[in-house]
Order: C-alpha cells, then sequence, then structure tokens
C-alpha cells in the first residue's frame, strides 16, 4: 500500500504492518480477533460497527476529531459513524452505486441516457431482444447485482429512496416502506423482471455468467456499485463502457429522486489497543486528501467527502459520474441488529417478491411486523 511508504517516511518511529482480509471472511476474523482480545489497532469498519461498538470494543474517537478533520464531512455523514454517544469511526471511503451502459448498444438504438423512472423502462424495453429469433431473451434491457441470486436490498433500496420512502421510519420503530411511497418504489423495480421482463428472473445467472453477459454486450445497462468499472476495463478493454446516475424517480425532494445506495467505510481504533496515539497518527494520515487519493485509486473507489472524490477523480468518465453521485447516497441505520437481525428478514422479503411467493404489498407487510418485534426489544 503506497500510502503505508509514506507514511513510513513520515513517522519512522512507528511501524505499520498492513494486513488484508478477505472481505469474504472480514466479518468472522475481525469477531473472533475482538473476542480474543488481539484486534487490530487501527481497523477499517462498514456500515456493521455497531455491532462492535456496543460491546465496547471501538475507542471514542471523539476526543481526536480536530475542526478541520471535522469540517472535510458533512453533519449527516458524521452521524452514520456515531453510536451510542461516540464516534466510533472516522469516514473514508464511499462506494456509491450508478448505472455502467454499453455505449455501442445506446447508439444503435439512438437511445439517450435515461434522465426519469419512465425513461429508464422505455430504454430497457427498446434494448432487451431476441437476437437469434429462437422465441427466447439473448439481449437483456437492465440488470441488478441482486439477480445473481444473492438477496440483497441495497440493490432494490435506491428505488424505495426515489418513491419517497425510507429504511426505517423517523422514530426507528418500524420499517420506513411499509406505504404508498415504499410500494410504489419496489414495484416499479419488480416490475423489470416479473411484468415487464426487462430483465432476467432472479437467479437466471451466475455471478461469474452476469458480468460475462455485460462485456459481451449482452447486457445494455448494469447497476452496480462504482468499483465494477474496474472490473469491466479489466475483463472488457474494447467494451465502449459509460455510466449514469441513477434516473429520477417520483420523490418531491429532487436530491432524493435521484438516490442511491452508497456503502461506506471509516477508519476506527480498537479500545484495547495499547498504540493509541500511534494509531491516531496513522488514522489521521490516511485522511488527508492526498494520502487517501494513492489508496482510493488504487481501488476504485470514492472519497467519503463528496468535494474530495469530484476533485480526485475529475479526469475520469466514469468514476466523475460516481463522484457526483455521492451527495445523493444513503447508508443503512446505525443499529446492531440491522445486519443480524434485520437484514435476514428483508433478503426473504425480496424472494418471497421476486419468486412470485408473494406480493409487494403483502411481503412489505410481513416483514414490517418482525422488523417492529425486533425494533421493540
Amino acid at each position: 500500500m503506497a500510502a503505508c511508504s509514506g507514511f513510513a517516511e513520515e513517522h519512522p518511529e512507528i511501524e505499520v504492518e498492513f494486513l488484508v482480509t478477505p472481505w469474504e471472511s472480514w466479518n468472522e476474523k475481525y469477531s473472533s480477533a475482538f473476542a480474543g482480545g488481539t484486534p487490530p489497532d487501527v481497523c477499517y469498519m462498514t456500515e456493521g460497527f455497531p455491532s462492535f461498538a456496543s460491546a465496547g470494543q471501538l475507542e471514542d474517537l471523539t476526543p481526536y476529531i480536530t475542526e478541520e478533520l471535522r469540517a472535510k464531512y458533512t453533519d449527516e455523514l458524521w452521524k452514520t459513524c456515531e453510536y451510542n454517544g461516540i464516534t466510533a469511526r472516522v469516514p473514508f471511503l464511499n462506494l456509491t452505486s450508478i448505472v455502467f451502459y454499453n455505449k455501442a448498444m445506446f447508439a444503435e438504438e439512438e437511445i439517450e441516457i435515461p434522465q426519469t423512472w419512465d425513461e429508464l423502462l422505455a430504454a430497457a424495453k427498446a434494448l432487451t431482444k431476441d437476437t437469434d429469433g429462437d422465441g427466447k431473451t439473448d439481449q437483456w434491457g437492465f440488470f441488478m447485482d441482486l439477480l445473481r441470486g444473492e438477496m440483497n436490498l441495497h440493490q432494490i433500496a435506491p428505488f424505495i429512496y426515489q418513491s419517497g420512502a425510507t429504511f426505517l421510519n423517523e422514530d426507528g420503530t418500524a420499517l420506513g416502506f411499509n406505504n404508498p411511497e415504499g410500494i410504489r418504489g419496489i414495484q416499479y423495480i419488480t416490475d423489470f423482471m416479473v411484468k415487464d421482463n426487462v430483465a432476467p428472473a432472479i437467479g437466471s445467472y451466475s455471478a461469474e455468467e452476469a458480468q460475462q453477459l455485460f462485456y459481451d454486450g449482452k447486457v445494455a445497462m448494469y447497476a452496480q456499485q462504482c468499483q465494477f468499472g474496474q472490473e469491466v476495463k479489466i475483463n472488457a478493454p474494447d467494451l465502449e463502457l459509460g455510466a449514469f446516475m441513477m434516473p429520477a424517480g417520483p420523490n418531491p425532494n429532487e436530491a432524493m429522486s435521484r438516490a442511491n445506495y452508497g456503502g461506506n467505510g471509516g477508519l476506527s481504533m480498537a479500545a484495547a489497543s495499547k498504540e493509541k496515539e500511534a494509531a491516531w497518527t496513522f488514522i489521521k494520515f490516511l485522511t488527508f486528501e492526498e494520502n487517501g487519493a494513492i489508496y482510493l485509486h488504487a481501488n476504485n473507489m470514492l472519497d467519503a467527502s463528496a468535494e474530495v472524490s469530484q476533485r480526485i477523480w475529475a479526469e475520469d468518465e466514469i468514476m466523475s459520474v460516481a463522484a457526483e453521485s455521492v451527495p445523493n447516497s444513503y447508508s443503512t441505520p446505525v443499529d446492531p441488529r440491522w445486519y443480524s437481525q434485520v437484514d435476514p428478514i428483508l433478503k426473504l422479503m425480496i424472494e418471497e417478491i421476486l419468486r412470485g411467493a408473494k406480493d409487494v404489498e403483502t411481503a412489505v407487510a410481513d416483514a414490517d411486523a418482525q422488523v417492529k418485534e425486533i425494533l421493540a426489544q
């Protein structure tokens, strides 16, 4: 990690051991390390940090944070780093979602970049075809990551927000999309798969098959997090790749009408660390724009600050679109029960809807009843 090399030059008195943890085993390894009393001094924390903070395993960073650092990020973003009265992490990166598209396919059909829900559906219909005449669709207008078989609310959630609903209600006691706006958003994107047939049915393709379809020009639009662009450039260098922000839904709030999920990661310090001053020195170093940009550029990621992201990616056609989307991105609720208890219910809800086991209204109402019980505890 080049940023670590720069740190070593500035702080030769501090030795840094950079550990890479595969994403698939991250939660298991970190949980074991904290439980065993051997956590890393500085750790990358996702939106799931409350499960560690609620156990008292993360240091309160409030005394360390300067006014200059606090001013780098919005108050709303800082709130996503706070739990139970402490600041458990410093914002670091964002992985906002955008829509990747095949420019050649758009040009062939003379399609302009969709700006609204209606235009997105119209474009998807025009680009969905049976190219060999065998009666089966072999070119799809639209694709979402959840269609690979792994249920994920994050792919449907933008349409919930764009429609005028939220993850949770205002007082955090129930789902915020068990209402006409939320139902409208979920129904809109569900119809892509079960009514309009402009996106393949759930489970039709494996992860590898889904990506290969896009590489091969068999999918026109692919909604995915921004780092997917680097995979396309590596695996399909001749594909004429473009990207656009999520088209606007009917939410009267103009910014939220283009809302999208933005997975945001932060830097935390272990409460058990014996090197807290050194740990904070490293965290502070990484938050400097020029230092963080080294890591973010290498991994096709965005800075948690929209302003910084727009500067460091200004010359990149794809990532500049993603950077523009940062102010419209949102995260999951700051609650230790979200990933462990609520998320599994919502994944099942989505599967029931997409497989036709329940209609949208019934599935959401059933999920809401279960979530209310959890949040009341």
